[in-house]
């Protein structure tokens, strides 16, 4: 494993969600069929998003290299740009789920409770996780392992490429006492003018200061991150899908697809020191994207196809299930594979892209998952793989 070269911290914050949430139970009323009767109000709309969207995550760490490692010339990285673009709705569908389930306005526990979740079910596995991927990379880079150095990784984060996610989320955690209260007095129209000015300040401001080289000095209070993914997912949860709603819903996404990845293009051709920039999950176009994403998502009929292929489901909801083990695993298997440190080589372009990044996507989630349930059968071991 000498061959891998790693470096802890993150260069790809544009890469990457409740993967974190285990809560599958809300309040309020099931669309489209999607509530399961006596099931204590679980959505099958949010096994399948969240299935989809670890998916994605792994997708776009598979996808990621070969943007670099191709010549722009060849049809494998126009192949790998394109899925690069359409995976970069997989970390807001998980912020948006996280705020569907956690403001649930029906959720109302104190904070002694709501923060002992939190810690059983994310910090305590983070920091085991974290500690062995610092050990990983000691192991790897040949370097002594250092105490001081290990707990100013994980106290400045973010430890590794994916992690940065984490202290994104607990940032949101320790809002979410804060905005159950906000969410839960607030108007629709109240929710709407919190998510327009949320995305003007996120979005449109910093592509109007990219084009124009224009700021605007006004502070945008409490509307900032990934504030606002969280707050529509509350905003989502009651939303009556309609036919004209998928509708403008699909012309969106489309349209915002083609933007992004037009832009992107434009971005690699030129030369530019970010050239994806634009597919960063609070860019001006993944923003809306996401949304549409969303929408359509919930849209489908879960239930339909739970009972038409009740073994396809239950593949949805284990890897649904194990989403927070795969997110918290997933480079570990994947970067071994990439740089054949097991004798066996495996990326997006150890084939054609086209059929590279699914096979190696499907290869690293088949792993993850099935080291989860083993692990999990295993007495006191659960935690770690939650």
């Amino acid at each position: 494993m000498s061959d891998i070269k790693i470096t802890s911290g993150s260069h790809l914050q544009k890469d990457i969600t409740d993967i974190i949430t285990k809560q599958d139970t809300v309040g309020g009323h099931g669309v489209n069929g999607n509530l399961i009767p006596g099931n204590g109000g679980r959505l099958l709309y949010v096994d399948g998003i969240r299935a989809l969207a670890i998916v994605g995550v792994v997708a776009i760490h598979v996808t990621s290299p070969v943007l670099r490692n191709i010549d722009r010339s060849d049809s494998g990285w126009w192949v790998g740009l394109v899925c690069s673009v359409a995976v970069r709705i997989a970390v807001p569908l998980f912020v948006i789920i996280s705020g569907l389930l956690l403001l649930d306005p029906e959720k109302d526990e104190p904070l002694r409770v709501f923060f002992k979740k939190r810690l059983l079910r994310v910090v305590v596995p983070f920091i085991a996780w974290a500690v062995a991927y610092l050990v990983w990379i000691t192991i790897v880079n040949e370097r002594r392992f250092d105490g001081v150095w290990a707990a100013r990784q994980i106290i400045e984060g973010p430890v590794y490429t994916q992690f940065w996610f984490i202290y994104m989320l607990l940032g949101l955690y320790l809002a979410t006492p804060v905005l159950r209260v906000y969410t839960r007095h607030v108007s629709r129209a109240g929710l709407l003018y919190f998510l327009i000015l949320w995305y003007i300040a996120v979005s449109v401001l910093p592509f109007i200061h990219d084009l124009t080289g224009i700021s605007v000095g006004i502070a945008f209070a409490v509307t900032t991150g990934f504030t606002g993914y969280f707050v529509m997912g509350h905003y989502f949860r009651d939303f009556e899908v309609t036919r004209s709603a998928v509708i403008i819903s699909l012309v969106i996404a489309v349209a915002c697809f083609a933007i992004t990845l037009w832009l992107t293009a434009i971005a690699w051709v030129q030369g530019k020191p970010d050239p994806e920039r634009m597919m960063l999950p609070l860019s001006l176009t993944v923003v809306p994207m996401a949304a549409a994403a969303f929408i359509i998502l919930k849209s489908l009929d879960y239930r339909r196809f739970k009972m038409r292929f009740p073994r396809a489901w239950k593949l949805v909801r284990v890897i649904s299930g194990a989403s927070f083990s795969i997110y918290l695993m997933h480079l570990i298997p994947l970067e071994t594979l990439a740089y054949g440190s097991l004798g066996i080589r495996l990326n997006g372009t150890t084939l054609h892209p086209s059929i590279g990044i699914p096979l190696t996507t499907i290869v690293i989630v088949g792993f993850c998952v099935g080291v989860t349930v083993l692990i999990r059968k295993v007495p006191g071991m659960k935690w770690l793989f939650p």
